[in-house]
């Protein structure tokens, strides 16, 4: 078992402990698994729903927008699997992801959209 934090969308995130496996990982974003680095934390992986894409964006990281729900999970470089956050980690990333983050995300996505009605009303009409 590790510790994770979970990023539902909307919400405040949550530390929970959940199995390490990748089922356990697809079963609680509710999909196909994508990960990335945590941008200026190789400690630190970001596993989210890559079907989610453009559907509902949940939180901005190194500006780019996270649709639907996503985990945080330690990086054991040693051998590449998955570990615990640490309880720093936790208390960091909870404070990254608060509510003034949902905030944001959902401003960037705002302007994306109206920009991408500007452009494609331009297309149109050129």
């Amino acid at each position: 078992m590790i510790d994770v934090l979970f990023i539902s969308l909307n919400k405040e995130p949550v530390t929970m402990e959940i199995e390490n496996s990748l089922l356990a990982m697809k079963k609680l974003i509710n999909g196909r698994i994508e990960i990335m680095d945590y941008p200026d934390d190789e400690r630190v992986y970001v596993i989210y729903n890559k079907e989610q894409q453009r559907i509902n964006p949940n939180r901005v990281i190194d500006k780019k927008l996270i649709y639907g729900d996503f985990i945080l999970v330690g990086n054991n470089i040693e051998d590449g699997d998955f570990k615990s956050l640490s309880k720093e980690q936790i208390r960091n990333y909870n404070n990254v992801f608060d509510n003034q983050s949902i905030i944001c995300a959902k401003r960037r996505y705002q302007a994306h959209m109206i920009i991408r009605n500007f452009l494609l009303r331009k297309t149109k009409k050129g």
